[in-house]
């Protein structure tokens, strides 16, 4: 076995070629295929693998893009077929008969119009690369030239990728499925910002304000630039996706791809929202694309990337996505004061925040995170929310400990440390002890304890007194109400449970979900029903409840036990002192 196993690895690795080409064409675009062409020059005459990815880098869900691939087949340069062997899932194997160039055809079925999947049909293309490309394990880091056959009908191309005498080059394989394609009839326009060339391509009708959307986005983009003082990008792209009801977005290194319901634009709660994801996508470009933990970076697209890091990547991201409406003047500091209450009173009110820490929560996104279930929220926290008050927190340490010493910095210089120290100079990710030593450098101090209690740890975090020390008044109030502790929802006129949450007064009298409610203290169960009926309960009382479970009616006695909902209010102090007014002045910063 060992003899064998060190053969087929010198084999392999004596695989070289110059650069990989592909060839796209859309003869089925009406069937939502994509036809790709791979060629491969100087093949040697040994046994050589391609590989389909799993994932999409950003969306730490393992998708299985090799499903939708259909009919492999290898030509030698004469265009006889060679064996094509699959040996699992997503890695099929050939062997030529000599050296020489070897083309490899193969179709994609792209029916998911979403920002980390593709999506063909006769009037578009959107292309996420990872769901596109095969590679070749030992050449990811050889050029990648994409050719594409654009049907008659469709007149634009938009991608970051640079051209060269007609096709689209990527230096890395790594750069080619980081460069998402939208082909079609899109609408482009741009604007230039923080000395960066943006482009904006817009598909799909939709009622934006194409001139307000270059000035908005523009201060959206220098807002986002001055957190770290440079822009690393000549020329950037949004992809944006104007649909029915779809909403979401995906962060690339020189674009992002977000996609909206086509009529947000008018409202302006709306029209704010829209702003805040370009400028969570946007933070991603230095926050997770180059500031960035060291495993996910060269990826592995064959299985999970694992970090502990996502409360940093997207948790920091999404705290800048509101601070930086503030900074811009799209909304106030006291917007994103009643914003981040909610974050807390959401994390306050999850029952999984005291089960599962936000390191975990970063670790199992991908078998939790992607796919929550009826009892996630007793079990788990999102590293997004608590990663976003996690930010807040350490801001405000950092300003309150920088501040006392002269000069008031935050988590703006935690970041600026983080791309210069590991992007720039190591040219690198950081691992978790890195981040933890950046964060204690700044601090001036061993902050381990902060982070076992409350990071690693499913402690309270010290919001009051973090929080006073900026001038910014925190109280939590405890509120006993009464409860069932359970969600429900009408489906064909019946009453379902969906969720029942943990430690509440039908958690304990054994509801389940998916039980069917039929009476409630022998009434029948309505919503209306139900409301009249905790709002005239009395506690420790006993009273019935008629349930269907598997097709068999059951009653269940249950009392109404005390129930705590935490209600939170933040403010800021109208009497300052000489410290809480310099965090402050430094923290409300305009552009």
């Amino acid at each position: 076995m060992k003899i064998s196993v060190s053969i087929a690895f010198t084999l392999f690795s004596l695989f070289s070629v110059a650069q990989i080409n592909y060839k796209l064409s859309f003869e089925g675009a009406s069937q939502h295929y994509v036809s790709v062409e791979m060629v491969l020059n100087n093949v040697q005459a040994i046994a050589t693998e391609v590989k389909m990815p799993v994932w999409a880098p950003g969306s730490y869900l393992v998708r299985e893009f090799a499903k939708s691939v259909d009919g492999v087949d290898v030509f030698d340069a004469k265009g006889v077929a060679l064996k094509v062997v699959k040996k699992d899932k997503n890695t099929w194997v050939f062997t030529p008969s000599k050296q020489g160039a070897v083309t490899i055809k193969y179709q994609v079925y792209a029916n998911e119009l979403s920002v980390r999947t593709s999506f063909v049909d006769a009037d578009m293309a959107m292309l996420t690369g990872t769901s596109i490309f095969m590679y070749l394990p030992k050449e990811l880091n050889k050029r990648h030239v994409v050719e594409i056959a654009l049907p008659s009908q469709w007149k634009t191309i938009s991608t970051p990728l640079q051209k060269e005498s007609g096709k689209y080059v990527a230096q890395t394989y790594d750069e080619l499925v980081d460069s998402p394609f939208l082909l079609g009839n899109q609408h482009e326009f741009g604007f230039v910002a923080s000395g960066v060339e943006h482009i904006v391509a817009m598909n799909g009708e939709g009622n934006y304000d194409e001139e307000r959307l270059k000035v908005d986005m523009a201060k959206v983009v220098t807002a986002c630039t001055s957190v770290i003082g440079e822009n690393p990008n000549k020329k950037y792209v949004f992809f944006v996706l104007n649909t029915e009801d779809r909403g979401g977005g995906l962060e690339h290194a020189a674009s992002c791809v977000l996609q909206v319901n086509r009529w947000t634009y008018r409202d302006e709660k709306s029209y704010i929202g829209f702003l805040g994801l370009v400028a969570h996508e946007y933070f991603h470009l230095w926050n997770v694309k180059r500031i960035r933990p060291i495993e996910l970076g060269p990826f592995n697209y064959d299985a999970e990337n694992y970090t502990r890091l996502l409360w940093v990547m997207e948790g920091f991201t999404s705290y800048y996505d509101d601070l930086l409406l503030a900074r811009a003047g799209f909304t106030t500091y006291e917007t994103y004061l009643n914003s981040l209450k909610g974050q807390i009173g959401s994390i306050l009110n999850q029952p999984g925040n005291y089960v599962q820490p936000v390191t975990e929560s970063s670790f199992d996104a991908w078998i939790k995170g992607y796919r929550p279930n009826e009892n996630s929220s007793n079990t788990t926290i999102s590293y997004y929310t608590k990663g976003a008050v996690l930010g807040a927190i350490m801001d405000f340490m950092l300003l309150e400990e920088s501040a006392s010493k002269g000069e008031a910095y935050g988590l703006d210089k935690l970041l600026q440390v983080l791309y210069t120290t590991y992007y720039k100079e190591k040219q690198r990710g950081f691992t978790e002890q890195e981040f933890i030593e950046a964060f204690n450098s700044l601090m001036g101090k061993n902050m381990q304890s902060f982070f076992d209690d409350y990071v690693y740890g499913t402690k309270d975090l010290p919001f009051e007194k973090v929080f006073a020390a900026a001038g910014i008044n925190y109280s939590k109030n405890v509120k006993s109400i009464f409860d069932l502790g359970i969600t429900y929802k009408m489906d064909g006129g019946q009453l379902i449970v969906n969720q029942v949450k943990r430690g509440s007064s039908a958690y304990v009298s054994g509801i389940n979900s998916s039980d069917e409610l039929l009476s409630v203290n022998g009434f029948r169960a309505s919503k209306s029903a139900l409301e009249e009926f905790v709002t005239t309960a009395e506690l420790n009382k006993k009273y019935s409840m008629i349930i269907a479970r598997k097709g068999e009616t059951k009653t269940i006695d249950f009392s109404f036990i005390p129930s705590q909902s935490f209600a939170v209010s933040l403010d800021f102090s109208t009497k300052l002192d000489g410290n809480q007014e310099k965090i402050l002045s430094s923290w409300k910063r305009k552009l």
